[in-house]
């Protein structure tokens, strides 16, 4: 996951732009788009970008598709807040499995998947920190 981003379309592409030192012209057109559509997404997006453009941002950007697509719909009025940034999708928790499967060197059991969907399911916001507490309760005493 990249570091995160604003809460908007432009946030995400914005971020982009800072890490990666390209200018307005070259970020659109690897987008696919023109320099002046971006600008205008800066301002205020006024309909749903299409879909091959938010695929693009997703890839060029390095972010996920759906924190792209919950950008613009917040973005276009079609959600009531934006989305945190910080919250770990489903896609994020079964990344996360992979991860752990890899440290362990072995694929998780079912108790222990389980485990991770409940501790996901339980956290509130959806966080690491949440997640990691939900599954050691014991390590959010000690903070």
């Amino acid at each position: 996951m990249t570091p995160h981003m604003g809460h908007s379309l432009a946030g995400i592409v914005d971020d982009y732009k800072r890490r990666s030192g390209l200018s307005d012209a070259a970020i659109a057109t690897k987008i696919g788009m023109s320099r002046m559509n971006l600008n205008l997404w800066r301002r205020q997006i006024r309909a749903l970008p299409t879909h091959d453009n938010l695929v693009a941002v997703a890839q060029v950007t390095g972010t996920s598709y759906r924190v792209v697509l919950d950008a613009a719909l917040a973005d276009c009025g079609y959600l009531a807040t934006p989305p945190s940034g910080d919250e770990v999708s489903l896609d994020g928790i079964v990344a996360v499995s992979r991860i752990l499967s890899g440290l362990l060197g072995r694929a998780l059991t079912p108790s222990e998947a389980s485990q991770l969907k409940t501790a996901w399911r339980a956290g509130s916001p959806r966080t690491l920190d949440s997640i990691a507490e939900a599954l050691d309760p014991q390590e959010g005493t000690s903070r």
